[in-house]
């Protein structure tokens, strides 16, 4: 009997089949991965280009001229390195006393216009100016020694003058400014006075605050943009601030703040040395202090410095 030269049929149930299964789970697999996997990489993008955007902010022109600065008899100034200039405004003092503004991230010498001229308008002198790599100012942006130099240039400008006391230099920073202030400050014994407003204590902390809703997967990309910009992630705030005794401290936070929530004002609070002040600004959110503080908050930073800077 002849066999058949024809090979045998394979049947549904032979080695395809398996084959096929196990090709559509791995598939399967893939895809539930991937619509887990994605959602959590479109945050963790999102939380990045945020980040980036606020402390490392292109180079943006300054929103308002030298004649809108409302600031009596102010001009165009420029001190520090050759290389590293820093340009500002100045306002010259009228009582010997005199005020530096430091600002905070994506700002320039322009945002702290509103504080500047309440101080100005009772014969302070005011120097605002633009951090490196901010405004008109050389260098990059890195928060951290370039940015601590830049206020000691600053101080060093503003008791040159032979109009100002250089007893009578009191300081004011506002958010990452206040932060680069406080180190400033305990190391500068000319600062003779300071205000940290809306300043986080711990720039770790105030990332998990602002982007710890989706926990990793926000914090850790936010977290990378300021390392990788130069920010130390172990300098705190809060470990500089005590340091600063025995010249007066006022900080200064607002109950609605989402950037710098108030506990963190009470942590620089609790952490410094007397004579120290605590002002929460009932309604105040982030960079709106004056519009909801209102009388109460000038009336506070005139009596602050005013006290704090009387040596003539």
């Amino acid at each position: 009997m002849m066999r058949s030269s024809q090979a045998p049929e394979k049947s549904e149930g032979g080695a395809s089949g398996p084959f096929r299964r196990g090709r559509l789970l791995r598939l399967a697999v893939l895809g539930i991965l991937g619509l887990l996997v994605a959602p959590a990489l479109a945050l963790g993008v999102r939380s990045y280009l945020q980040q980036r955007a606020v402390f490392f902010p292109p180079r943006r022109p300054l929103g308002i001229a030298l004649a809108q600065a409302g600031l009596p008899a102010v001009q165009a100034v420029s001190f520090g390195a050759e290389g590293a200039r820093l340009r500002g405004w100045y306002a010259p003092s009228r009582n010997r006393a005199a005020v530096l503004f430091v600002h905070g991230a994506g700002g320039d010498r322009s945002s702290l216009l509103p504080e500047a001229r309440v101080l100005a308008r009772q014969g302070f002198g005011v120097l605002l100016f633009d951090l490196p790599g901010h405004g008109e100012s050389d260098g990059a942006i890195r928060w951290s020694e370039p940015e601590r130099t830049a206020v000691d240039e600053a101080i060093g400008f503003l008791a040159r003058r032979t109009e100002v006391d250089p007893r009578a230099i009191g300081a004011f920073g506002f958010s990452l400014g206040g932060y680069v202030l406080a180190q400033a400050a305990s190391r500068d014994a000319r600062i003779a006075a300071v205000v940290l407003s809306g300043t986080p204590a711990d720039p770790v902390a105030q990332v998990e605050h602002q982007h710890g809703r989706y926990g990793v997967f926000t914090e850790l990309p936010a977290l990378f943009v300021l390392r990788r910009g130069g920010l130390r992630l172990d300098v705190r705030a809060v470990d500089f601030v005590a340091r600063i005794a025995p010249r007066p401290l006022l900080v200064v936070a607002g109950d609605r703040d989402a950037i710098v929530p108030v506990a963190m004002a009470e942590q620089l609070f609790q952490a410094a040395r007397t004579p120290k002040e605590l002002f929460v600004i009932r309604g105040g959110d982030h960079g709106s202090f004056l519009d909801t503080g209102g009388h109460d908050y000038e009336t506070r930073l005139l009596s602050f410095f005013g006290k704090a800077l009387a040596h003539t």
